[in-house]
């Protein structure tokens, strides 16, 4: 409030209050009915923001600056503590008018029904055709739409170099996280160009030190062997001892045998002994190595616990049907012992 108005003597030509009923209007009715006269007339500019997932009051309020959308990051981060709106800021894209208040920025930034975007989360351990199958029950793309632009060889980002030439998928790089779409602007070029380089930013910082201690010793390996990890156990716990019997499998010339790879090319979940028998190159209990290509995109977590992998005694495990337990054991006569006791 300003301080001179509030301690000045009253206006003589200043009407009686007695006289007069004070309407309260909404500010954001008053931003919405604003920002829709100026689109009718033409006559107010407008700027896009967008303020990502994660991001720090500090840094939105100085990207608002830097845009000359206000005139202080300071004052206004001051501004929302003080309205206790500096906790309600919504994550997405906004249309802001340029010539906006403090306090006409912060109604729009905090308030959901005016974010543009769509939101979409992609879950940890989806594939490809997920992500396809989710744009497009969004109404965003035309089903396959995405899919046939992950294959797409004209695609250019500093992670690709990573993926060998004679792959052309980008499953497993196109990082499971929630984005915001406006669908009048979306390109699944934007989306993945988003998605790799949250996959980058995303990538342990010693990785190229630690992958040196593993079997296989390139990063598309280590991320098909995490997107395997990633669908067969939940736990941080799991995934890391996990990953630690398939690489030790690998070091030892077995096969990996973990189930999730074959589900990969299907739509269900369901493995049937003819699938068990099947010439698929994703069936790892009938090929040794690794799958053709990651069968998933993994998250953080999983990565860390396959650059990471807890050394152990156990060679076998499975994961009981009822509780989702993981039970380990060293030999094949007490992991047969286990899958008659949990499994049948």
């Amino acid at each position: 409030m300003n301080y001179y108005y509030q301690n000045q003597p009253p206006s003589k030509t200043r009407r009686s209050k007695k006289n007069i009923k004070k309407i309260a209007i909404p500010t954001s009715i008053l931003i919405l009915v604003f920002m829709l006269i100026s689109t009718i007339t033409g006559s107010q500019e407008t700027v896009v923001f967008t303020i990502q997932s994660g991001e720090s009051l500090t840094s939105i309020s100085q990207r608002l600056d830097q845009a000359n959308i206000i005139n202080s990051s300071f004052f206004f981060r001051r501004h929302l503590a003080n309205q206790n709106l500096d906790q309600k800021i919504q994550v997405g894209s906004f249309t802001i008018p340029t010539n906006s208040s403090n306090q006409q920025v912060a109604e729009i930034i905090t308030n959901p029904q005016l974010v543009n975007n769509t939101k979409l989360t992609i879950p940890e351990g989806y594939k490809v055709s997920q992500i396809d199958e989710t744009l497009h029950s969004l109404g965003i793309i035309q089903k396959g739409e995405f899919i046939t632009y992950t294959q797409n060889q004209n695609i250019q980002h500093p992670v690709l170099d990573y993926i060998p030439e004679n792959k052309n998928s980008l499953e497993g790089f196109l990082y499971p996280d929630t984005y915001f779409i406006d669908p009048g602007q979306y390109t699944s070029a934007d989306l993945v160009q988003k998605m790799l380089n949250n996959f980058q930013s995303k990538l342990p910082q010693d990785w190229e030190t630690k992958i040196q201690n593993l079997p296989e010793k390139d990063l598309y390996s280590l991320i098909t062997m995490a997107s395997i990890v990633e669908r067969e156990v939940l736990s941080a716990k799991d995934k890391s001892i996990v990953a630690g019997i398939l690489w030790k499998r690998m070091a030892s010339d077995w096969r990996i045998d973990a189930d999730a790879a074959l589900l990969y090319d299907q739509d269900d979940n369901i493995i049937t002994q003819t699938d068990l028998q099947s010439n698929s190159p994703y069936n790892l209990r009938k090929f040794k190595g690794l799958s053709p290509t990651p069968i998933s995109n993994p998250s953080q977590e999983t990565i860390q616990a396959t650059l990471n992998p807890t050394p152990t005694d156990y060679w076998f495990y499975l994961t009981t049907l009822d509780t989702g337990e993981v039970i380990y054991s060293k030999t094949i006569e007490e992991h047969n012992l286990n899958v008659q006791k949990y499994l049948r």
